[in-house]
């Protein structure tokens, strides 16, 4: 699974603020790390518990209630499939990004307007 598909995730379904989003991603991250997990399977409750107590050592309450959401999110989202979906979703976008970036070159080697150009990349 690839954090960037969650964040995109989490940002698609407004689940949570923009600027807040990395924050979800980091302590997920961080969580499996704790746990010496891979990012495909749910953490056990066991490992999710020991990780917000040692969390509540060093952060504020707020961020281990954050932390403890943004494991809830991951879980949801790794048993929704959406994982899957969003690594598909992830894949169709760089293809038009990609497909949308040789149009741009083409047109700019063809020494097209910047209006066409704009008009045609809506």
């Amino acid at each position: 699974m690839s954090m960037k598909s969650f964040q995109n995730y989490l940002l698609n379904k407004h689940l949570v603020p923009e600027q807040s989003a990395p924050y979800f991603v980091s302590w997920v991250s961080k969580a499996y790390a704790f746990a010496d997990q891979d990012f495909d399977s749910s953490l056990p409750s066991g490992e999710v518990k020991k990780f917000l107590r040692n969390l509540a050592r060093s952060c504020e309450d707020w961020q281990v209630d954050q932390a403890k959401d943004a494991i809830a999110f991951y879980e949801y989202y790794l048993k929704s499939g959406q994982a899957a979906e969003s690594e598909r979703t992830a894949d169709a976008d760089l293809l038009w990004k990609q497909a949308a970036d040789t149009m741009v070159s083409v047109m700019r080697l063809k020494h097209l307007a910047l209006k066409t150009e704009q008009a045609y990349m809506v």
